[in-house]
């Protein structure tokens, strides 16, 4: 008797929606950063030391998980054929702004990071805190403005005036405010955002499947998310709740679960295509439920082997700098 197999699968277009997590990658960014460098403002040391923190968070890391690219496309340079095409070398480990392939697919939004690292560096720099808003605020209107008369191409000096410094600053405007919000308000701004965000999933969905770029993913995904980071802030300071061991391991490890995630997804589907190739929905809730655990358990494992010891490294390297400057200011 032959079987009859379910033809019912999951949807995959519908995990393509699952690219707002970039804006609100973008947001939490804005509002780290801006937490993060309370009272530090109004000088260049701060500055460098602000600077040089940013850095070593983000790139050595992040070189590690290119250097593996680059030589599995010197060993099989057909990798990323048919994908992106040719990789851009220089801008991949860089992460300047590049018309052409990344070597990781997700460092396109680290080309944001590290122009919003060096923007911030330079208000600590040169701005009183308390102008700090002042200054968002016109670099916004100069966005603003800009993409409603000139239209703006992916590139080095374009890049400070794309849409997506909004959520960047929407996540500053957070920083700042967030601490001043009652528990009502945040519930408000709490279900006006995942109004927002689920009204633009279902809005602005393409047919491909992807959530459109310019200002509906502006204030849809970034705007809605920036009300829910506002809630959870306001939420936080009322009741400060006792966060699980569990989530926190899964917050320490995010930037190492961002890097690796995609890597530890094509692993588990090229397993399950070649040991299980069966359209049973059970078989695609199980792929999916696999490919889930082993991006967070690589981000874990990531982030413990290989970031951990790179930031020690850093924080030793810096503060034998530090050192070394200070012996070389002592009078002889």
């Amino acid at each position: 008797m032959k079987r009859n197999i379910c033809r019912v699968s999951i949807d995959p277009e519908i995990f393509r929606l699952g690219e707002i997590g970039v804006d609100l990658f973008f947001v939490i960014s804005g509002f780290i950063i801006t937490t993060s460098t309370r009272g530090q403002f109004g000088g260049l040391g701060e500055s460098i030391s602000f600077l040089w923190r940013r850095i070593t968070r983000i790139y050595p890391i992040y070189w590690v998980y290119c250097s593996v690219l680059l030589l599995a496309y010197g060993i099989y340079p057909g990798i990323f054929s048919g994908i992106r095409g040719k990789p851009d070398i220089i801008s991949s480990f860089l992460l300047l702004p590049s018309n052409g392939a990344l070597l990781l697919l997700v460092a396109w939004t680290l080309t944001f990071e590290v122009q919003f690292y060096i923007l911030f560096a330079v208000a600590v720099a040169i701005l009183p805190e308390r102008r700090l808003l002042t200054a968002a605020s016109v670099w916004s209107l100069i966005i603003i403005s800009r993409s409603l008369f000139i239209p703006t191409s992916f590139g080095l000096y374009n890049l400070p005036f794309d849409l997506f410094n909004l959520e960047f600053i929407a996540g500053c405007l957070v920083g700042r405010l967030g601490g001043h919000v009652t528990r009502r308000t945040g519930l408000v701004s709490f279900v006006l955002g995942a109004a927002i965000i689920v009204g633009s999933c279902a809005l602005f969905r393409q047919s491909d499947g992807t959530l459109q770029g310019g200002w509906p993913r502006i204030m849809g995904a970034g705007g809605g998310f920036a009300l829910v980071l506002l809630a959870a802030v306001a939420w936080e300071s009322s009741l400060r709740p006792i966060v699980p061991r569990t989530l926190v391991a899964v917050g320490d490890s995010s930037y190492s679960l961002y890097l690796s995630h995609l890597l530890a997804c094509a692993l588990v589907g090229l397993a399950w295509k070649l040991v299980l190739p069966r359209p049973e929905l059970s078989f695609h809730v199980l792929a999916l439920i696999s490919a889930f655990v082993a991006a967070l358990f690589a981000g874990w494992l990531s982030f413990r082997l290989l970031e951990l010891p790179l930031l020690k490294f850093s924080k030793l390297l810096a503060q034998s700098l530090s050192s070394y400057g200070r012996l070389l200011g002592r009078p002889g």
